[in-house]
């Protein structure tokens, strides 16, 4: 499918000025940032290098100073606490963090993740009751709670506290918990809406250290653990995220936990500079596979263990888990492709909402994001087992999934998540009324146009100002996620020289000149452009990212083209300033 290419409006002469004068940044540098919103030298400051100390204060959240001083009462009566998280990587290493937070402050601290297959998502009657069993007095649920009233007057009921530390979409209606931590709540004025949960988890033991007095280092030690959580939940990384993601990744790297050692030895990146692709497909998957094959709590224990030994097994074993994940999760894939080629008219549905018996629901979710990607449109699939069908549902820029969801919740047992993934549970007998009503709804919601992938890019280019600077400038944009993507150029009058080339697997290999300065360049997955190339006629245009390749040696900058097409053809639309829902998540990584 041919993507629309948006090209953003140049900034005003004026504005650009203003801040040339102020940094000393090349031009194209300064309009890219001002197009993401950057707009005086603070802003730009805090931007290009993000610092510790422009977090923000954990006590401009609501129920913080009430949740902080309920922990810190617990550790002080020797209470015990149970922290009950998530299955995914969210929800691990905010247990993990506040696991170490608490034991550092001399608590008495276990932890609970409810079983995928047995259990399902949130806090669970289930491990409630493990938790009254166990003898505990202050329970915290940590990437999950908001929604699970049932669970929570359980909780009440069998005489334990309840603190809730979430960042999903909430109701109108808050659980009876004793404090509940969520900046997306309609009360609360936290500066800073797209925390992960293990980012809510950290405001959490941001408190709970300021008010025992402890450094910020205490803090910054484990902030490898909240980029994990940051970067696999794929949350806008901008703002607090970008913080977490940037200062923790140099964590990962250079990590003193056995654990995370371990995992990068098995993914084969210990040693290496990281990036975002390396978090969220090589360390990521690994945490995530017990979670959707068995059971996530290995996955706490590679994160909070301090044993060699263990951690090196354990990090096998997730290995070993993760290998077996993949091949479900291709067959899984080839399934519902072979039932929407036989059944799904595309033409009629702008929702794929597909439901088979076979379904490992721990693998559904990553393979709705895939179909996403191949069609363009929302997915849902959902995993049959007797009378309940799980699903997991992924959606696309325009639509605001879970807002979606509300609109059909008359078809389905439960349901929660964000505006771009989520979870739900549905009546078999219910499922077709259920794809009627969605399809309904996003009719209503979305048009034809909604439906055609669209790039963003950055800004205009020439060649001439490609440079060894500019690269080097560009380092610091990273690391790279929704609403931050790789900066993406666009130029044209382009003509290919030398011998273009088909490389690996239909990889185009190409050198291209502008105004005579010759570009190395490589296009992934375009090699049928390759007939349309008539050599030395500049009638090419380009969208594509810049970076540096290093082979024998040597060092030379190359463009990845994104895209390529004739002078003329369609697809590049006029400049326009594309909406925060279309800007949002574009040239993100997609984490599995």
């Amino acid at each position: 499918m041919e993507s629309i290419i948006l090209v953003k409006k140049s900034p005003e002469n004026e504005l650009t000025s203003r801040i040339s004068k102020e940094i000393e940044l090349p031009e194209v540098v300064i309009n890219l940032l001002i197009n993401r919103g950057y707009k005086s030298k603070k802003e730009i400051v805090t931007f290009l290098r993000p610092d510790f100390k422009n977090l923000f204060d954990p006590f401009l959240m609501h129920d913080m100073e009430k949740a902080a001083d309920r922990v810190l009462s617990a550790i002080a009566e020797k209470e015990k606490i149970t922290l009950y998280g998530d299955y995914d990587v969210d929800g691990v290493s905010g247990v993990s963090l506040l696991y170490r937070i608490l034991n550092r402050l001399g608590g008495d601290a276990s932890f609970y993740i409810p079983h995928r297959i047995e259990e399902g998502y949130g806090l669970s009657k289930k491990g409630v009751r493990y938790a009254h069993e166990i003898g505990t007095n202050l329970l915290i649920t940590i990437d999950c709670g908001i929604t699970d009233f049932e669970e929570i007057e359980l909780a009440n009921s069998l005489g334990m506290d309840v603190v809730v530390v979430d960042h999903h979409e909430t109701t109108e209606t808050l659980p009876h918990s004793f404090a509940t931590l969520n900046p997306k709540k309609n009360i609360d004025a936290y500066p800073f809406k797209e925390l992960s949960g293990v980012g809510v988890a950290f405001k959490l033991a941001q408190a709970l250290c300021e008010k025992k007095g402890l450094s910020k280092d205490v803090l910054e030690e484990h902030l490898d653990l909240v980029a994990l959580g940051t970067m696999a939940d794929v949350v806008p990384l901008v703002s607090e995220n970008r913080i977490f993601a940037k200062l923790g990744m140099e964590r990962i790297e250079q990590s003193r936990k056995q654990g995370i050692i371990s995992l990068l030895e098995v993914a084969g990146l210990k040693g290496k500079r990281l990036n975002t692709y390396d978090v969220t497909y090589g360390l990521a998957p690994r945490l995530n596979a017990k979670g959707r094959m068995s059971h996530a709590k290995p996955s706490v224990e590679i994160l909070i263990t301090e044993d060699k030994d263990k951690a090196q097994k354990l990090a096998e074993s997730l290995n070993a888990e993760n290998k077996e994940r993949q091949e479900i999760e291709k067959k899984t894939l080839e399934d519902a492709i072979s039932v929407i080629k036989k059944e799904i008219d595309l033409n009629k549905e702008k929702v794929i909402v597909l439901a088979q018996e076979d379904w490992h629901e721990g693998v559904i979710g990553i393979c709705a994001s895939k179909i996403v990607e191949k069609y363009y449109r929302p997915a849902m699939l959902i995993a049959l087992k007797g009378e309940i069908g799980k699903g997991s549902a992924r959606s696309i820029p325009p639509l605001h999934l879970y807002n979606a969801l509300k609109k059909c919740g008359e078809y389905l047992v439960s349901f929660g998540g964000h505006a771009q993934a989520a979870g739900l549970n549905v009546n078999r007998n219910k499922i077709e009324e259920f794809r009627a009503a969605m399809n309904e709804t996003v009719e209503n919601l979305l048009n034809e146009d909604d439906l055609k992938p669209k790039v963003v890019a950055d800004c205009h280019i020439d060649f001439e100002a490609i440079d060894e600077k500019l690269v080097e400038i560009l380092k610091y944009f990273a690391p790279y996620g929704p609403s931050n993507p790789t900066p993406l150029f666009l130029t044209e009058g382009v003509d290919a020289v030398g011998s273009p080339s088909i490389v690996g697997n239909g990889h185009l290999k190409i050198k291209l000149r502008q105004k005579g300065k010759i570009m190395s360049c490589i296009g992934f997955g375009l090699g049928d452009f390759l007939s349309k190339i008539e050599i030395a006629t500049p009638n090419l245009k380009i969208l594509f990212t810049i970076d540096k390749d290093e082979f024998m040696g040597k060092k030379k900058i190359t463009l990845k083209i994104r895209e390529i097409r004739l002078l003329g053809a369609s697809g590049f639309e006029p400049p326009t300033s594309p909406t925060p829902k279309e800007r949002a998540n574009l040239a993100a990584p997609r984490p599995e």
